[in-house]
């Protein structure tokens, strides 16, 4: 069984292993992605995460069904992605896998974030203590600025909507 959800709430590792466990199941692996306290060399207060949630949720179900054509052992899936505010430490993607052997799991879980990192419409604010900048992951599976005044900084003090630092510079 597949569980895919975009949740505004804290993502909880327990209840995710809990919808993967199963007497059959000789290996759960779980990745935790959580926000670190920098970001190309620059510090990071959280980030904050949007999502076209129907969109979002139709692309985890076809990972799911991919990493199950792949290792056909595998049992059951659970891939979880936050929006919203997501503080330092915090997760903001949790995928869970059973199998009977590690090795599916293994390498399921690792296809399936980098598929949702390459094909979700997920997008990323960086907060910075006197700066934000707006990211969005593309298909190609890289980070690039939204489009937008990309020629400068704003400082988080002004009154404008969001910040886009340029990262072609």
């Amino acid at each position: 069984m597949d569980h895919v959800s975009i949740t505004g709430s804290p993502l909880d590792i327990v209840h995710m292993t809990k919808l993967v466990t199963s007497p059959s199941s000789g290996a759960i692996v779980t990745f935790i992605g959580i926000t670190r306290d920098n970001f190309e060399g620059k510090k990071v207060v959280q980030l904050e995460y949007e999502a076209y949630q129907p969109m979002a949720e139709l692309q985890l179900k076809k990972i799911c069904v991919e990493v199950r054509s792949k290792w056909p052992s595998v049992e059951h899936m659970a891939i979880a992605h936050r929006t919203g505010l997501v503080p330092v430490t915090e997760a903001s993607v949790i995928i869970a896998i059973s199998s009977p052997h590690r090795g599916a799991a293994l390498e399921g879980a690792q296809f399936a974030i980098d598929q949702l990192k390459a094909s979700v419409p997920i997008w990323k604010k960086v907060s910075h203590p006197a700066l934000v900048v707006l990211l969005e992951v593309r298909q190609t599976n890289c980070i690039v600025p939204l489009s937008g005044p990309t020629d400068q900084l704003f400082s988080a003090t002004d009154q404008l909507p969001y910040f886009v630092l340029s990262l072609n510079n």
